[in-house]
Order: C-alpha cells, then sequence, then structure tokens
C-alpha cells in the first residue's frame, strides 16, 4: 500500500517512520504504534571518524549488547559493513571479536537497525550514499543464516531498503 511505501522510504532515509514529519496521517502512525514498537531496536552511543572519512557507529541495541557497523566511502558511493552476531565461536587470534566468544546471533531487526543507523548518519553528515553492504562485523554470517537471510529480504526487496543484490556479500 502507500502507506506501507512512505514507511519503508523513512527508514531507507534513515528517518523515524512514527514522527509526525513522517508524511503518514495521524490515524495510519497510530496504526503503526499498535503494531510494531515505537522504541528504535538501537541507540546511537557513539560515531567516531577517521582521517580517510570512514564512520564507526557504536550501537547498543535493546537487549543491552553492543555491536559496530562502519561506513566506508569510496568515491561516489559507501560501503556499510555489519555484524551479524555479538561476538563471535571462530575463535580467530587476529580478531578482537573472536577472543570475546559467542554471546548470542542478530535477529533480522537487530541487522536492519544497523542499516538503518547508517543511513541516518549518511544523511546527516553529507556522505556518498549507501551502496553496498558487507557482512564482515562481529560475527560469522554463516552460523546465523536464517536471520542474515530475512535481513537480506529486506535490504534488496523493491518496497524494503531497495539495494540491488549483487553489491551483498
Amino acid at each position: 500500500s502507500g502507506r506501507a511505501k512512505i514507511v519503508w522510504s523513512q527508514l531507507r532515509d534513515g528517518r523515524d517512520p512514527f514522527e509526525e514529519s513522517s508524511g503518514l496521517g495521524h490515524k495510519a502512525r497510530h496504526a503503526l504504534e499498535l503494531a510494531f514498537s515505537a522504541q528504535p531496536p538501537h541507540s546511537l552511543l557513539t560515531s567516531t571518524v577517521s582521517a580517510c572519512g570512514t564512520r564507526k557507529l557504536l550501537l547498543r541495541l535493546r537487549r543491552g549488547d553492543e555491536v559496530e557497523a562502519v561506513i566506508i566511502p569510496q568515491g561516489a558511493f559507501s560501503t556499510l559493513c555489519v555484524s551479524s552476531q555479538v561476538g563471535c565461536r571462530q575463535g580467530c587470534t587476529f580478531c578482537a571479536t573472536g577472543t570475546m566468544g559467542l554471546l548470542r546471533s542478530l535477529a533480522a531487526d537487530e541487522i536492519l537497525a544497523q542499516l538503518h543507523a547508517a543511513a541516518a548518519a549518511v544523511r546527516q553528515h553529507g556522505m556518498p550514499p549507501l551502496r553496498n553492504v558487507v557482512f564482515m562485523g562481529m560475527g560469522e554470517p554463516a552460523d546465523n543464516v536464517e536471520e542474515v537471510s530475512r535481513a537480506l529480504h529486506a535490504m534488496v526487496h523493491p518496497f524494503g531498503f531497495q539495494l540491488g543484490a549483487c553489491p551483498l556479500s
């Protein structure tokens, strides 16, 4: 429906569809509030930027866990590196995440929350638009296939985040 497209457009742009300025009428926002939590699935704790323009977002999830998402500008577009788990069971000695062990796998909405936060940061800081997503943050995506697949579906769906399927890895 037209209202669903407005909600997805708001999410794609890193905006809050629950706000009055969302383009939804009062009744539609009220129905949205009844169906979904107005509390975002994350809060931004810190946003740091390096000399090359790479921006690291530290997000606290509803359950209190923290994950990082990294926006890497590359000329006319940006690549987003997302986490699929809190910690990792792989135990790679070269990786700080591997030393903490696996705490839990992220749900699809928690993976998508990283994309939403990054879209907001891109808009706020005038960065090149997001075009690519890589699952190279915390965790091993192959150990969380079901939720990663659900997140990927929303990332590429024409009513979702509308990313191309090829720039996802």
